[in-house]
This record gives structure tokens, C-alpha cells and sequence, in this order.
């Protein structure tokens, strides 16, 4: 495919992969890549990697998108599951490190959040917490959900919230797969041939993209006020040498 051969004649620059500079993007992945930055604000780790396939990118954006604004579960149970996936799959650096800190910004005890990393065990008082947990820890050790806890995650979390968890698994770790085949490197950049770098806030695509508008707004009210007030000094100053004898 053209998109590949042509990402892999430029050096490393996300780890192993090395990404394909904006100027050298086909129509497809420029129209992807402009999909992706309207849903989400930015291209984020993984979809720098996937930006290669710019259909499996425009496949998964809606998935990303709705586990950022629209998922069953709450924030702090949404980094519950993608931090025990680091742990399990503890290649992935650039996700460990992202996560940990997402998931201590939602407000988990971060020596909970250190221990799902680690593979430690441990425990959550509120209920819900504690049965997403079980749930996630059994399924990506490929082990079978006891009746008992299934009707457990049912009767807390409901059919909606329990499918949330096990696809949000599904999803995430194909997220941990792809930055482990890269090898990318905690501390990775994240501003790499002009790419915006993720924002480690669940701050909406949408309040990002009001604050660049807003930035932009005052500038160029700055901008009109700065030249009313040079017309109006210049003004004066023509105004006064018409009056000199």
C-alpha cells in the first residue's frame, strides 16, 4: 500500500514508527487525519500509528469519541479498566505513563492506580468500582466470569454499563497492542511533525476547540483595537498640523 511504504522511508519519530509528515499525506489520510482533530480536538497516540490504515482510523474514531464523552460508566472507573490492560500488557510505556496520571487527575488514590499497573492486587470500597475491577482483572486473564460476579456486574452496572466494561477492554487493548508493537517509550513526544499533542485533561474536543476560537477572537480584538487607537493618534496628529500657523 502505497501509505506504508511511504511512512517507513522516513526516520523514527513515535517510538519504532515513524510517522508520515503532514506534507506528505495522501487525500485519504488528510482527510482522516482532519476527521479525527474535528471529533477529537487532536490526534492522540494510538491514531498517529493507525493515521497509516486512514480507513481503520475513521473506523475507530467513534469508538474513541464515545468512550471520551458518551460511556455508561464514570471517569474514574473508565481509567480502573485502561490501567489494569497497561498492567497486564506492560510493554506499552507512552499508555502506562499517560494513564497513571489521567487516572490520579479523575481522583483514584494513586497507590491503587500504581498497584493496577504493577498487576498488584487490590481492592475498591465503592461497589461498582469493585466489580469492574473483578470483572476486567478476569476477562484479559482469560479466565471465565462466575455466575456470581456476572449477576453482580449486572445488578450494579446494568446490561448498558457491563458492555461499556467489556468493550472498552476490547477497544483499549487493541490501544496497548499497537503502542507495544511500536515500542513507544514513556515520555514519547507528543508534538512530533506538527501533530497537537494530547491533552491529558477529559476536557471535550469541543471546549478545546471554543478556547482556540476564543484565542483567536482576542487577538483580533486586540489586533482592531490596537489599530483604532494608531488611526485615532494618527487622526490627531494631521488635526494638529493643520492647525500650526
Amino acid at each position: 500500500m502505497p501509505e506504508q511504504l511511504q511512512a517507513t522511508q522516513n526516520p523514527p519519530t513515535f517510538g519504532r514508527y515513524a510517522e508520515i509528515p503532514p506534507e506528505q499525506f495522501s487525500p485519504q489520510q488528510k482527510e482522516a487525519y482532519d476527521y479525527i482533530v474535528e471529533e477529537r480536538g487532536m490526534c492522540p497516540g494510538p491514531y498517529r500509528i493507525w493515521l497509516q490504515n486512514p480507513e481503520l482510523l475513521k473506523a475507530l474514531t467513534p469508538i474513541g469519541v464515545y468512550y471520551q464523552k458518551k460511556l455508561q460508566i464514570s471517569r474514574q472507573e473508565h481509567e480502573i479498566v485502561t490501567n489494569c490492560i497497561n498492567g497486564k500488557w506492560a510493554t506499552a510505556g507512552y499508555s502506562n505513563k499517560e494513564h497513571e496520571e489521567i487516572a490520579e487527575k479523575a481522583g483514584l488514590p494513586a497507590e491503587k492506580v500504581q498497584a493496577l499497573i504493577a498487576g498488584l492486587p487490590t481492592n475498591f470500597d465503592d461497589p461498582q468500582q469493585q466489580v469492574i475491577y473483578e470483572i476486567t482483572q478476569t476477562l484479559i486473564a482469560s479466565r471465565h466470569v462466575p455466575q456470581g460476579l456476572y449477576q453482580r456486574a449486572v445488578d450494579l452496572l446494568g446490561d448498558a454499563g457491563l458492555t461499556d466494561v467489556t468493550v472498552l477492554i476490547g477497544y483499549f487493548t487493541s490501544v496497548s497492542m499497537t503502542l507495544a508493537v511500536y515500542d513507544v517509550p514513556a515520555g514519547a513526544p507528543d508534538d512530533e511533525i506538527g501533530f497537537p499533542a494530547p491533552h491529558l485533561s477529559v476536557c471535550p474536543p469541543s471546549v478545546t476547540r471554543r478556547k482556540a476560537k476564543l484565542k483567536i477572537s482576542r487577538r483580533f480584538f486586540v489586533q482592531r483595537a490596537s489599530s483604532a487607537v494608531c488611526g485615532s493618534l494618527l487622526a490627531l496628529r494631521i488635526r494638529k498640523s493643520r492647525l500650526r500657523p
